[in-house]
């Protein structure tokens, strides 16, 4: 779990769609989904969010409480060590949205530290699918009052989200396994760690060394380019660039550049922790199989399973599912 322990503290969002708008919380259709949910609860209910990562469900169920007058107890766990009030200590706006919710960080779906029949609903959105599914059926059945559901949102292994995935890692395995962009900057940096020491910038950047790998560097970028051409590539090439030439600028002196060295270890191993996690998603995306499991986990547990697609703007983004306790 390191990876996502390692995303949690460092990416500043509540949920895992950091590089986007919905990195401080659900809106939208999502939210629809989960308060026509939440309007079932009972007043005083005690609510586990399961994979709740930084806890972007468990503050739209604390927000929806709140708001209709519910005295819920909120509770999010994880698998991850997380600890969302102390990553979230640069965004005041989002740590004071954390208020009122008791996280567990290290605590798998599958072990939840709660007595037999003491929740009422478990949620999960894009985290249930990663657990070992039958003895966290288990789990969440054993915890569950009689009447009490599990409600997940789950990726769909037909859906834009998961086929952009996909491309993505193609993307990321290329730049980061097969080009030598990598391999360029190291010696770009190491070269000018090394001259700078003893010329100013400005006599650097004319040096035979110089201009040389900065043309390799370019060189490697315009082939990537190339490869890469489809609609939607363009955000996984320019998440790589970016950061490269964030570096190549920062470099005025020896000290710097020495930085620059340092810093592009830290974007690899960054950018090959996104792959890790990536590459989960993708392998646990729900297909009609995988389903058709679960509904066979829930019946043996005699439970009540539904299932339905659900779409954003009539594109498909995730499965949905319910497992109700009888």
């Amino acid at each position: 779990m390191q990876h996502w322990s390692d995303y949690w503290r460092n990416s500043g969002a509540l949920n895992s769609f950091a590089e986007s708008g919905a990195a401080s919380g659900y809106a939208g259709e999502i939210a629809e989904f989960w308060q026509q949910h939440l309007s079932k609860c009972a007043k005083d209910a005690c609510v586990v969010d399961a994979g709740t990562g930084n806890g972007a469900l468990a503050v739209l169920i604390t927000e929806y409480g709140e708001k209709h007058k519910r005295a819920w107890e909120v509770i999010g766990v994880d698998a991850a060590a997380i600890n969302p009030e102390a990553s979230l200590q640069g965004k005041p706006e989002l740590q004071k949205k954390l208020q009122g919710i008791s996280f567990h960080g290290e605590t798998p779906i599958e072990k939840m530290p709660f007595a037999d029949g003491s929740i009422d609903c478990v949620t999960s959105q894009f985290a249930f699918e990663y657990a070992d599914t039958k003895p966290a059926l288990q789990e969440i059945f054993r915890v569950l009052k009689p009447g009490g559901e599990l409600v997940v949102m789950a990726h769909h292994s037909e859906s834009a989200l998961v086929q952009d995935s996909q491309r993505g890692l193609q993307i990321f395995d290329y730049i980061l396994n097969n080009s030598p962009l990598f391999m360029q900057l190291d010696l770009l940096f190491n070269l000018a760690s090394g001259a700078l020491d003893n010329m100013d910038y400005t006599s650097w950047n004319r040096t035979q060394e110089c201009i040389a790998v900065t043309k390799s560097v370019q060189w490697t970028m315009t082939i990537i380019n190339e490869r890469f051409n489809q609609a939607g590539d363009g955000e996984w090439v320019n998440d790589v660039f970016g950061q490269a030439i964030g570096l190549i600028k920062s470099v005025q002196d020896a000290q710097t550049a020495k930085q620059a060295l340092q810093g592009l270890g830290g974007v690899y191993n960054a950018l090959q922790n996104h792959v890790l996690r990536i590459q989960e998603q993708v392998s646990v995306a729900l297909n009609k199989e995988k389903l058709m499991a679960l509904q066979s986990i829930v019946e043996d547990l005699q439970g009540e399973f539904s299932y339905a697609d659900f779409t954003i703007e009539d594109e498909l983004f995730a499965y949905t599912f319910t497992a109700k306790k009888r």
